[in-house]
């Protein structure tokens, strides 16, 4: 027959052991939640990210669509004058040739919005 104290032990014991199961059972509780937290935050960053992304896209596409580069185009050097004189409405007389980076990025806009001749390339 167990005696009264062993038995106490016994109890004491499996308290113990409830009280850790307990515990790590909550532990693993506030971390699943924690982690649920993170990811939610997380996901609204990115999903805010994307909509600040997006937004710059459609400021940039709205920039390109209001740029007519016929201003620019001279069509008897078939290049981009580097300024349009707005005094006398006449272009510069200095052009852009196309090893300048930003005159061939101009140019590639240009041509695929149909400002200039896919000749001028």
């Amino acid at each position: 027959m167990e005696s009264t104290s062993s038995k106490g032990r016994k109890n004491a014991n499996e308290e113990d052991f409830n009280i850790e199961e307990n515990f790590k059972s909550q532990m693993d509780s506030k971390k699943t939640q924690y982690g649920e937290i993170r990811n939610s935050e997380s996901q609204i960053k990115i999903q805010e990210m994307i909509d600040s992304i997006n937004l710059m896209l459609g400021t940039i596409d709205n920039i390109i669509n209001a740029t007519d580069f016929k201003h620019l185009y001279s069509e008897e050097n078939r290049i981009f004058s580097i300024g349009f004189n707005v005094e006398d409405n006449t272009l510069t007389p200095s052009y852009y040739d196309l090893l300048a980076s930003e005159a061939r990025q101009a140019s590639l806009i240009a041509i695929a919005k149909k400002d200039v001749p896919a000749k001028h390339w």
